[in-house]
């Protein structure tokens, strides 16, 4: 761990004698500035923040003492440890009232300095580690990683300061985004921030878990449970769904405690799975999907002689057609998702054949594991489409394949240039086109380093600063001209892009 360690002191030879020594003394005793009075020292305080200072107390225009009396009142927990002569000793004995750690006599003893900064080096990790385990997001990513373990002083700490119990029943609520996450991230966050500024009723944290490309959310302290969870399914999943552009899955299952959240993980990334059946804006329960009667999928043969077909003719849009027509078989009745990933795993081997037969498949293993890998996962019926199109451009000729993507992310920019302020999306982009979202979000992010919201993000937010700057309409006009739901959504939005708010930026460029 380092230690930030400021240095004031008005004698420049003891000030530069102690950078040197404690640069010395260890790597991890990180020098962040010096001062050479109390106002600097002020100054150096409220810009560094340091985790210690090393204080003179007799030094010219503001004394050490002085500087620690303002520091404390201006709220600096800053741990102190002041440089006395012995006729400083009445100083030294206020500024421990003041409270410091230590004080140490000039000459300063290098044995007694290090044994001094070791020690609060030590407290320094000691209430940070009791800071991190008070946090409630801490204390579930520990669980989720089966690293919890009940202990009554934490339950009391908890209790009191979030109201959250370990040991008492807690809803979790799972939102997969898999390949999306990156680019819907900053949706679902304020999402997830303005429910809990609207609700604040509801008692939640919500834990991102990268690795996994979801977050998991976790409601405690529910009141009229039954209420609760359709309110969840019939009004907050359909709206969170439509404002990450219907780009997940969510799941939602109760938990007895902290001790199950491992398990209740996974049973929740299981469930997920069954959007694949169940659709965009639905709250898959763990309960409900355990009773639900699953029929046999009726392999499609006719459907497979059609792809056979187009493979051979490498007849892009007739092949695109048969799939489609493949997924709409595979959602007329309910099917469990494993079986409905056996299917298409039967699929793809029959067009991997045909083109083998035909010798138009390049890379054929990696490409096998690539799409097996795919359509065992897949969560969204876009993730199977996208690794059967991927399978198809891999078997066309190299001219079409090289100019296929560019042309149409050149088509895709123009759509958006022309239509981003009136709300189109990626879903109706990639229907213009007649490629899925997913493939069209690939190729997007692919050729332009910028994923299809980013995009859009970038238009609307030039669109207003040119607004700003160019006419005197109000944030409520300029928000509705710019394709933005309501002028607090867009003043978000244009303080995460810009760094300031909409007038701030208008009184700063005009």
């Amino acid at each position: 761990m380092t230690m930030r360690i400021a240095v004031i002191e008005d004698e420049r030879p003891i000030r530069e004698g102690l950078v040197h020594i404690l640069n010395k003394i260890s790597p991890e005793y990180q020098v962040v500035g010096s001062a050479e009075n109390g106002r600097e020292g002020l100054i150096l305080l409220e810009e560094q923040d340091p985790d210690l200072i090393l204080l003179d107390i007799q030094m010219p225009d503001m004394n050490g003492l002085q500087m620690l009396k303002e520091a404390r009142e201006r709220g600096s927990m800053t741990k102190v440890v002041i440089l006395t002569a012995y006729s400083d000793f009445d100083y030294a004995k206020k500024a421990i009232a003041l409270g410091i750690e230590n004080y140490l006599l000039k000459p300063v003893n290098l044995t007694e300095l290090k044994n001094t900064l070791s020690k609060i080096k030590e407290e320094i990790f000691v209430e940070q580690r009791g800071k991190n385990s008070l946090s409630l997001e801490t204390v579930i990513k520990d669980a989720l990683e089966g690293e919890y373990e009940e202990d009554s002083r934490l339950e009391e700490m908890l209790l009191e300061k979030y109201g959250f119990s370990g040991r008492k029943q807690i809803y979790c609520m799972y939102l997969f985004m898999g390949k999306y996450y990156d680019s819907e991230q900053k949706e679902a966050e304020l999402f997830l921030e303005e429910f809990r500024e609207h609700n604040p009723d509801k008692k939640m944290c919500w834990l991102w878990r990268e690795k996994r490309q979801s977050v998991f959310i976790c409601f405690y302290d529910v009141k009229a449970k039954k209420n609760f969870i359709q309110y969840l399914k019939q009004s907050v999943v359909p709206a969170f769904s439509m404002r990450i552009h219907d780009h997940g899955a969510f799941a939602g299952k109760e938990c007895q405690g902290l001790g199950e959240l491992a398990e209740i993980e996974n049973a929740l990334t299981e469930a997920c799975g069954w959007h694949l059946i169940l659709g965009n804006r639905v709250l898959i329960k763990c309960k409900k999907i355990a009773q639900l009667r699953t029929k046999r999928f009726t392999y499609p043969a006719d459907l497979e002689n059609q792809a056979r077909s187009a493979v051979i003719h490498l007849d892009y849009p007739a092949f695109t057609r048969c799939f489609q027509q493949f997924m709409e078989a595979g959602l007329r009745e309910v099917h469990s998702p494993q079986e409905i990933r056996e299917v298409c795993i039967r699929f793809a081997y029959a067009v991997i054949n045909t083109a083998k037969e035909c010798g138009t498949l390049r890379d054929e293993d990696l490409l096998v594991q690539k799409i097996l890998h795919t359509i065992l996962n897949a969560v969204f019926w876009e993730e199977i489409m996208d690794a059967m199109l991927e399978l198809f451009v891999c078997i066309e000729n190299d001219e079409k394949k090289q100019t296929s993507a560019e042309l149409l992310v050149q088509k895709a920019l123009s759509i958006i240039k022309e239509c981003y302020s009136d709300g189109i999306n990626l879903e109706e982009t990639a229907r213009r086109l007649h490629v899925t979202e997913q493939y069209l979000g690939t190729q997007l992010k692919k050729e332009t380093g910028s994923s299809f919201t980013e995009i859009i993000r970038r238009y609307k937010i030039a669109h207003v600063k040119q607004l700003l700057l160019d006419t005197e309409l109000k944030l409520n006009q300029i928000a509705s001209m710019a394709g933005f739901s309501d002028p607090k959504y867009m003043s978000k939005v244009f303080k995460q892009e810009v760094g300031m708010l909409p007038n701030e930026y208008r009184r700063m460029n005009t």
